[in-house]
């Protein structure tokens, strides 16, 4: 894939001498291919859904309509961010003074985009939780296929650490395998997930992206989601976050 991306990677740079893009490997790892040009561009719009996400159901946008100068800072985490392909855009959306911040559980990750990645900060978290953020201290927690890496001991686990680290009245989005992923699944996978249990596939790292799990509606909002309120399920301005995942958009 590294020798068949060569040509148009060298023309995108070409293209893009400001860009300076993560490690081929790191890229992979965390999506599957080696485009520079999909991790410099497709990140933007998820950035800006998330942006309108937080403004809107947070206070920050003014009654009378006034630009993000006036509106509240606010403390935005993405958790298992990656070389950052949407955090990299996300810093300059958000009302100013906020802080924003990027953790993942790939240390040479972390230590590639503190390095490359400005106005984030990066820290490191492991497999297990915790975060490494004081109780309440997040507006907005977002975790982009990553719940989808993870067994029923570990979604259960860090769910509740979402919940630790997002203030009362706070945002969390995650996105899931639901619905439009079922045609992976065997009969028996499926009565499973019809049932509200999680699937999984694994037999590998788990946290790898080929440790998969498939998380239906019913398990979402029965099980892991229980007790918080779903405001956006599937919103249609929503742009792929991570291919054609479900988005559960709730309020700690």
């Amino acid at each position: 894939m590294w020798f068949q991306s060569i040509r148009m990677n060298r023309a995108y740079l070409a293209r893009r001498p400001d860009l300076d893009p993560p490690p081929p490997f790191l890229i992979y790892d965390a999506y599957g291919h080696l485009s520079y040009r999909a991790y410099a561009e497709d990140g933007r719009a998820p950035a800006e859904y998330l942006a309108g996400v937080a403004t809107r159901y947070l206070g920050g946008i003014q009654a009378n309509g006034e630009d993000a100068e006036s509106m509240r800072a606010l403390n935005v985490c993405e958790w298992g961010c990656g070389p950052a392909r949407i955090l990299r855009h996300l810093p300059p959306l958000l009302p100013a003074g906020s802080r924003v911040f990027g953790t993942d559980y790939n240390a040479k990750t972390i230590e590639w985009c503190s390095k490359h990645v400005a106005r984030v900060t990066f820290r490191l978290n492991h497999l297990a939780p915790p975060l490494p953020f004081s109780t309440g201290e997040l507006d907005f927690l977002y975790a982009v296929s990553v719940l989808t890496h993870l067994s029923a001991e570990m979604n259960l686990a860090w769910m509740d650490e979402c919940r630790r680290v997002v203030r009362t009245g706070g945002l969390i989005l995650v996105t899931v395998h639901g619905d439009r992923c079922v045609a992976a699944l065997s009969p028996k996978e499926r009565a499973d997930y019809e049932a509200g249990r999680l699937v999984v596939r694994g037999m590998v790292q788990e946290g790898s992206r080929t440790f998969v799990a498939y998380q239906s509606p019913r398990f979402m909002l029965e099980v892991l989601l229980n007790g918080m309120e779903v405001l956006q399920h599937n919103p249609s301005d929503a742009p792929r976050l991570a291919g054609v995942q479900d988005v559960y958009l709730v309020r700690r």
